[in-house]
Parts: C-alpha cells; sequence; structure tokens
C-alpha cells in the first residue's frame, strides 16, 4: 500500500522573509516530512527556491486565476497526489482532482473594524479565492478554538469540517542561548539593558500604539528601551510620531526585522515581551518567547487567554494604564520575572510541531477518506456562503 501522497501549496514562503504563513508552513512541512508515513512535496507557481527540504514542483502559465484553477488541478492530476494542503488561508482550486485541506488562521481579514478597505483589484481577488477556497476545501484547520469559533459564527460553516490544530515554538527556542551570543544580539539590534520586547507586524489588530502609551507611563529608572522589532511600514511610522507626542521618542526603538537565526537570543535580550494584540489567531511570538524564558504580558483578547493559559500575565485589551501596570511589576521584581518565566516555560512545552504534524495528518487522511468533494455540492456552497465569504 503506498503512501498517502500529500501536496503542499507552499506559494506563501516565496519572496525571501519568513513571517506568519510563511513560518507556519515552513514548520508542517518539515513536521510531516520528519513523520515518514506520508509522501510529501510542494507544488508553487513562484521560481523562488522556498527552503523545504522536500520535492517541490512547479506550475506557469496566465493570469494568477488561471494557473491556480487550471495549472495547478493539472499539476496535482499529474502528480497523482491523494491530498493538497494550502496552508495560508486561500488558494484552493475550484475543481480539483484530490481532497483539499484549507488552514484558515483567523477570520481577522473579514472584519471591516480591523482591515481598511481594499482596492478594487484585492478585493475582488479575495472575493473570488474566498468563494472558491472555503466552498472547495474537504476539511478546514485552523490553530486556536477561539479562531474555529470565529469560523463559524462569521462564516457560516460547519463545526462537522472545521478542525483545530495548535502551532508550536520549535525546539531551538528551549535550548540554552549563551551570554555573549545574547550579548551580540543586542549590539546589532542596539537592545539596552532592560528592555520591553514586542516583535511582530504593525496593523490595526497588534494595536501597538497601545503598548507605546503604556510605556510612556513607567519610568525611566525602570525600563532600558520599547524596542519594536518587525518590518518597517507607514504604520511605524506613525508609531513614532506617538512616541514622540509622548515624550519617549528617544526610548522606543524600531530595529526592523529580526532575522531568523537571532530569534532565540532577541528574545532573551530583554526583561519582558509584551504581545498587546486585539485579535489573534494564535500569537507565535507569543509562545516562542515563553519557550525561551522570558516573562510574557499580553492582551486578554483572541486567542492569547487560550495559548498563554497560565504562562503569562494578561491586561484587559486597549488599556495602557493596566498593562503599564503588569510590565512595571515585572521590571521591578526579579523575583515576579523568575516565576513567570517557569510558568512559561512549562505552557510553552504543551505545544510541539510534531503534536501539530500528528494532527495534521489525522485532518488530511480525513479528508482523503471523504473524498474530493463534487462540483455540484462545492457550488452550493458557494451560494450560501458567498455573502459572507466576499466581506
Amino acid at each position: 500500500m503506498r503512501a498517502c501522497r500529500v501536496a503542499v501549496d507552499v506559494r506563501c514562503l516565496a519572496g525571501g522573509e519568513i513571517r506568519g504563513f510563511s513560518r507556519y508552513t515552513r514548520e508542517v512541512v518539515s513536521a510531516l516530512a520528519r513523520r515518514g508515513g506520508l509522501d510529501v512535496f510542494g507544488v508553487t507557481d513562484s521560481r523562488d527556491d522556498p527552503g523545504v527540504a522536500i520535492p517541490v514542483f512547479r506550475y506557469a502559465g496566465g493570469r494568477e486565476i488561471i494557473r491556480e484553477q487550471v495549472k495547478l488541478p493539472h499539476l496535482l492530476g499529474k502528480l497523482r497526489a491523494d491530498v493538497l494542503l494550502c496552508p495560508s488561508n486561500r488558494g484552493l482550486p475550484a475543481i480539483s482532482p484530490c481532497p483539499s485541506v484549507a488552514t484558515v488562521h483567523d477570520v481577522v481579514e473579514w472584519d471591516r473594524s480591523l482591515v481598511p478597505p481594499r482596492p478594487v483589484k484585492s478585493a475582488l481577488r479575495f472575493a473570488y479565492s474566498n468563494v472558491t477556497t472555503l466552498a472547495a476545501a474537504t476539511r478546514i484547520i485552523t490553530v486556536s478554538r477561539h479562531s474555529a469559533d470565529g469560523i463559524r459564527r462569521r462564516l457560516g460553516i460547519g463545526s462537522n469540517r472545521v478542525r483545530v490544530v495548535y502551532e508550536a515554538a520549535q525546539d531551538r527556542f528551549g535550548e540554552q542561548c549563551t551570554e555573549p551570543t545574547i550579548d551580540q544580539v543586542r549590539r546589532r539590534y542596539g537592545i539596552p539593558p532592560g528592555s520591553v520586547l514586542y516583535v511582530g507586524g504593525f496593523d490595526r489588530k497588534k494595536d501597538v500604539a497601545t503598548l507605546v502609551r503604556a510605556f510612556a507611563r513607567i519610568e525611566p529608572s525602570l525600563a532600558g528601551a520599547l524596542i519594536l522589532a518587525g518590518k518597517m511600514s507607514s504604520e511605524t511610522e506613525a508609531l513614532a510620531r506617538l512616541a514622540r507626542s509622548g515624550g519617549i521618542g528617544d526610548r522606543v526603538r524600531f530595529p526592523g526585522f529580526i532575522e531568523e537565526r537571532d530569534l532565540p537570543a532577541f528574545y532573551r535580550s530583554g526583561t519582558c515581551f509584551v504581545f498587546p494584540a486585539v485579535a489573534e489567531g494564535f500569537g507565535l511570538p507569543v509562545i516562542e518567547a515563553m519557550a525561551s524564558g522570558t516573562p510574557v504580558v499580553v492582551a486578554k483578547a483572541g486567542s492569547l487567554p487560550e495559548v498563554v493559559g497560565e504562562g503569562g500575565q494578561m491586561f484587559p485589551a486597549g488599556d495602557d494604564a493596566a498593562a503599564a501596570k503588569v510590565i512595571r511589576e515585572l521590571l521591578g521584581s526579579p523575583r515576579s520575572r523568575e516565576e513567570w518565566a517557569t510558568a512559561g516555560c512549562r505552557r510553552a512545552r504543551e505545544f510541539s510541531w510534531d503534536r501539530t504534524a500528528e494532527q495534521t495528518e489525522a485532518v488530511l487522511l480525513e479528508a482523503q477518506a471523504a473524498g474530493a468533494r463534487s462540483w455540484t455540492a462545492a457550488a452550493g456552497r458557494a451560494a450560501r456562503g458567498a455573502h459572507r465569504w466576499i466581506r
């Protein structure tokens, strides 16, 4: 009996920067390949090297919709794929020679209060791809119970198709990191001792402005600097203006994108890690900081209470005064930092990519057993769900 042939859409790994969906995809691919019971390969329309240790097959030709809806299913048939996994919210062909599984990380993209209006071309792509993906998917994986509830409530997708599979931190975040390595990273990114750390995006759902306002309430004698790491954008310029208006412009630093190899030492370079997001599917930086032994503080919102559990402290989302109080306590109490660092490590060990792969494999095999969805069934789902899915 031959192994189940799993095609993984690795298009999100094009372009070089590894963040968000890209990091999830890379880890899932690696962990699935390690299990050995599956025949895993990648499919992409990009010429870029996706940087994964599996065979990768390419398809090309014509506009994106032609590549996705014609070229991709043709390649899947040619490669005799048993199931297709699309790990980045959308991208499934409407008609496929094999069953498909989509990972929908959260429903933030459908929340108009958090996502600004899209340009016409982008809105059309968003609408068409949502309809095809959500109608065609045999099963949907999501990364927290909170996200699963959102998918059922906002998108109207029944629980019979949705499965929760958590993410995790790589083992390297829990390994020993030498002081010289940490000092080197501090110098590289300009991180003084006693700093408060953040790493991630700067879009509206991350609510980094609340963290800046909270830091402005903390005495300079307690904190070295607020380090806001991530890709520079117009949002970082707005945060810099906010810091200057609050009189802390010289205490807030933007080191830019943190290299993958530097992340474990980066998390250890600060006194605490704060994640103020008001909406989050899982919160991978949080679990990485916890695994690294850095005390974490998060907003009580989205999936964060579910993921952090008893491993970190929380404050009401958007409440900078409450956030400042918790951060101030950590900065001023070595004992408190030690207690929360231990609690975070303990909680982080409850998640692992090997467990993620095991549960993902179970969903893939479940989808394979269910068989490819017929075009008439998918069309019926699309007709019923389109008004929810194209927002």
